[in-house]
């Protein structure tokens, strides 16, 4: 019995969910090095990765929108491209308004493009298994959050952080390359239907349910979670940032106070 593709596009947003999310909580990790090398205080480099955070949510509310109009690979393969570039101009800058805006720039649009795009892929792939299979593609981000940050802080035990982020730039172009090559909009563009279900010509396709974005909006319910997730998203990045240069303020070594990171 083959294997429904659909699996396939799963397995391939989760690993781009790791690699996004991974480079972009793992900026923790990188968080004393740029401290140091530009003689900057915790305020302006904590204020980077708030910036590049508030860019990738915002791009990430039209980045759905443009894969709906051009081929989904090219929109996520974009994402991936910016994101390693992000980090290779990066480690390059000669100062830190220079890396403020080339780090928040591109990998604000590169996590935006990747991120909603990925998900709403899986969503199309499934009706009846959607939970299961967008949970185990939101996986992704845990093990991203986890494998970034520590292997960050491990890294740079030999490495400087400059070094550190070329590698990482690296990794996301050759992983993020084929996760973006792997990935499919919709089953139907291989001639298949969500779930791997088969009906004859007469039986029609699953019908989708849910609510149209117009309709979900004018809901108390949507607003709940909306504002759940903001506020709990604010205590998340606090936590991701400072827990690291905070933990080695304590006098923790670097690679056990990015493992904190990971932990979270």
């Amino acid at each position: 019995m083959r294997l429904f593709r659909g699996w396939g596009v799963v397995a391939a947003a989760h690993v781009l969910l790791a690699l996004v999310f991974g480079a972009a909580y793992s900026f923790g990790a990188f968080f004393a090095g740029i401290q140091a090398s530009f003689g900057a205080g915790r305020f302006p480099v904590a204020s980077l990765f708030s910036a590049t955070a508030l860019l990738y949510y915002i791009v990430g509310a039209f980045s759905g929108a443009l894969a709906d109009r051009f081929p989904l690979r090219a929109v996520v393969g974009t994402g991936i491209v910016l994101l390693a570039a992000g980090f290779a101009l990066a480690s390059l800058a000669p100062s830190l308004a220079v890396l403020f805006a080339l780090f928040g720039l591109f990998v604000g649009f590169g996590v935006g493009l990747v991120y909603v795009p990925a998900v709403a892929a899986v969503q199309r792939w499934f009706v009846r298994r959607r939970s299961r299979a967008s949970g185990l593609a939101l996986a992704g981000t845990g093990l991203g959050t986890f494998v970034g940050p520590v292997t960050a802080g491990a890294l740079q035990q030999h490495l400087s952080w400059q070094a550190t982020m070329q590698l990482f730039a690296l990794g996301i172009l050759l992983l993020g390359g084929v996760a973006a090559w792997a990935i499919r909009a919709r089953p139907q563009e291989l001639g298949l239907l969500p779930d791997g279900d088969r009906v004859s010509a007469s039986a029609g396709a699953p019908v989708e349910t849910g609510l149209r974005w117009r309709e979900a909006v004018r809901g108390a319910c949507f607003w709940w979670y909306f504002a759940a997730i903001g506020w709990g998203s604010i205590g998340l990045f606090v936590a991701l940032v400072h827990v690291a240069p905070a933990a080695q303020g304590l006098g923790i070594g670097a690679a056990d106070a990015t493992l904190l990171i990971g932990l979270i």
